[in-house]
């Protein structure tokens, strides 16, 4: 089964009662919180040694620096997903919420689901960009894995999976019948197939090791159906050692 990835999360919030309830009710969701931080430089300076994978952060938080520049300095300079949280529901705030692009926002007071909603809305959108996977992004079975198409997830058998690319963060898993589109990087699709039946030729490529049914003479690529996949330099002895043992 596919290890579950614990999100970490950060809280920036004020009101110290406020950030004790929401870091007890994240702990009973299953999320890691890493801390609580009271004021927006002592926040800054947290992230520096300390990264979490989601902030989580009032924008009425007190300290040198207001909530909104301090969101868009994590999100610019940290490269770390906001939740935006505020008691404030005017149009000047709204539209500052809006021109900082947080992840989610949550307006208080707010109950438990909310919260959940709130950071569920931020993972989709952090799977979607390839900065986050979970179990619920590729979910497995004995034989196979389950990949997201629309609004379905559809079985692929492990033994009909031909080869998977990588295409910056995302994957196109090939079988005979169909390539499909998973959001996931792909080191996490190679971590979760059987290693004694599939291979890393490439940066960008990992094949199923009992397809290939050609390997060029000098070992710079192979073929799988008709498909052509370049074998690099540093993985081309580690390949053609274990296509002879086979």
């Amino acid at each position: 089964m596919l290890t579950q990835l614990v999100p970490k999360i950060l809280i920036i919030e004020s009101q110290m009662i406020i950030a004790a309830d929401m870091s007890l009710q994240f702990s009973k969701l299953g999320y890691d919180v890493i801390g609580i931080s009271t004021r927006s430089e002592d926040a800054l300076k947290t992230l520096e040694t300390n990264r979490p994978d989601i902030v989580l952060m009032s924008i009425e938080i007190q300290g040198k620096i207001d909530g909104l520049k301090t969101a868009r300095t994590i999100m610019e300079s940290f490269q770390i997903p906001v939740v935006l949280l505020s008691a404030k529901v005017d149009k000047d705030t709204f539209k500052g919420v809006i021109d900082t692009q947080p992840y989610a926002f949550i307006a208080k007071p707010f109950e438990k689901k909310d919260l959940q909603r709130g950071v569920e809305t931020a993972l989709d959108r952090m799977a979607k960009e390839g900065r986050w996977a979970n179990e619920k992004q590729i979910p497995l079975s004995e034989d196979g894995l389950f990949v997201h198409q629309k609004d379905q997830l559809i079985k692929v058998k492990i033994k009909d999976i031909l080869f998977v690319e990588a295409n910056r963060n995302h994957c196109q898993l090939a079988t005979p019948e169909k390539k499909y589109q998973l959001t996931v990087p792909l080191k996490i699709i190679e971590d979760q197939l059987p290693d004694n039946q599939f291979i890393r030729v490439h940066r960008s490529f990992l094949v199923n090791l009992h397809e290939i049914n050609v390997l060029q003479e000098h070992g710079q690529y192979l073929m799988i159906h008709n498909h052509k996949i370049p074998i690099s330099r540093r993985l081309r002895p580690n390949v053609l050692k274990r296509i002879r043992r086979i």
